[in-house]
């Protein structure tokens, strides 16, 4: 092999790495566009988790009081003599006129 081929073939090799780096070009974009796009998505949810812990305590403080009015409504439809006896009382009251 004389000097000529021997710089040839060291240029076509060269070649082919410039070659695979032009290949690599657009993948690199894509795989920055991704790590973008992952950095982006991990920000939201950094943002949003003091939200979803503030929704997450509102909906069992809801839950609680949800449980109160149903006791209370319970409470209040029931039978209660003492509310019946008084109601009596100012029914004769009434038609007493006094």
């Amino acid at each position: 092999m004389n000097w000529g081929q021997v710089l040839s073939v060291v240029g076509v090799l060269g070649g082919l790495g410039g070659l695979a780096a032009l290949v690599m070009v657009p993948v690199q974009r894509r795989k920055m566009k991704v790590d973008a796009a992952s950095v982006i998505v991990d920000s939201a949810i950094d943002l949003l988790q003091p939200f979803r812990q503030r929704v997450e305590q509102l909906e069992k403080d809801l839950t609680k009081v949800e449980r109160i009015v149903h006791d209370i409504r319970t409470e209040l439809a029931a039978p209660n003599p003492s509310v019946d006896r008084l109601r009596g009382i100012v029914g004769l009251v009434s038609r007493n006129g006094r």
